[in-house]
């Protein structure tokens, strides 16, 4: 196992540096953080003072290296919108969307759990097919557009939740899980049907198996064969799936955030690429990456912890 996290350590290093690669060269090309910043009216005297203050004028190679030698030393740099730190600034907002992501993919698996194993033992009936019918119509539904669907019949309609805004829990604890009501429910009712769908097939092909069969030739009690073998042995891939959609959880946390403003790492990404805020972009990027890689190789060691004959050489 120790030596898998290393190896696991060794690839993070490689995918964070061609990432990095990746988003400095495509930030760097897309427009002039400083003429954004100081805006139409600014001489271009003024612009090029304050780019190469910054840096800017040098070559886009010269200037990835000099970034590259500060991010070794763990000195993310100064954002160029906001008068802080870019880990200060990231640190700050980090909380809110490590709450949204945290009780959404919560809530998904709390409904989804017991939805798919239901429609699983009902296989074929009516109950099954308007599960998976539910299931598709999530599945096919734009998470901006199910945002906009939520704020509409419950803030505007029924008016009885808030449409958006945010107020931290120590300010009014009421007020804050109020406002995470809808966005909770906006990122999570994709997942629902993603967990949901793939819950029912693999209880099914479970069930279908052949140790299942024999289980229940032996005598023993169904509820027995449900929970301490067909379960059981739902869990390992449904790990899997969960941990392959956490960087997407991530990215549905953008359109998220954005729609019902909450002052998040998704929105404030969003508003980074707009300000062609450089230091801002790769500190949120190469930060997001490593929290993906880090619950991935969490779920390697959730496998070893459900089924102790898995190992890792």
């Amino acid at each position: 196992m120790t030596a898998h996290i290393i190896r696991r350590l060794f690839y993070m290093l490689i995918i964070l540096f061609v990432m990095s690669i990746i988003m400095f060269t495509f930030v760097s090309l897309k427009g002039d953080p400083v003429a954004i910043m100081l805006g139409q009216s600014a001489d271009q005297q003024t612009i090029a003072k304050i780019r190469e203050q910054l840096g800017l004028d040098r070559p886009i190679v010269v200037q990835y290296l000099d970034w590259l030698s500060h991010i070794v030393r763990g000195d993310f740099g100064q954002s160029y919108t906001i008068p802080m730190s870019t880990l200060d600034v990231i640190f700050q907002r980090l909380p809110i969307t490590i709450e949204l992501t945290i009780f959404s993919m919560f809530f998904s698996l709390l409904v989804a759990l017991p939805l798919g194993i239901v429609a699983a033992l009902n296989y074929k009936s009516k109950l099954d097919i308007f599960l998976l019918e539910f299931s598709i119509v999530n599945l096919s539904m734009p998470n901006f557009w199910l945002g906009i669907l939520l704020i509409f019949l419950f803030a505007l309609k029924l008016k009885i939740l808030p449409a958006s805004g945010y107020v931290p829990f120590t300010s009014s604890p009421v007020a804050h899980l109020k406002l995470m009501i809808l966005p909770v429910l906006t990122l999570s009712l994709w997942y629902i049907a993603v967990f949901m769908a793939f819950i029912r097939s693999t209880f099914i092909e479970v069930l279908q198996s052949e140790y299942i069969l024999v289980a229940y030739s032996k005598g023993l009690r169904e509820k027995r064969i449900l929970w301490l073998h067909a379960f059981k042995n739902t869990l390992i891939p449904l790990v899997t799936v969960v941990g392959v959609n956490v960087s997407s959880l991530v990215g549905g946390a953008v359109v998220t955030e954005t729609i019902f403003s909450l002052p998040g790492i998704g929105r404030l990404f969003v508003d980074s690429l707009f300000g062609r805020d450089m230091p801002l972009i790769m500190g949120i990027v190469l930060l997001t990456t490593v929290a993906v890689v880090v619950v991935n190789l969490m779920v390697d060691i959730v496998y070893t912890w459900i089924d102790p004959k898995i190992r890792y050489e």
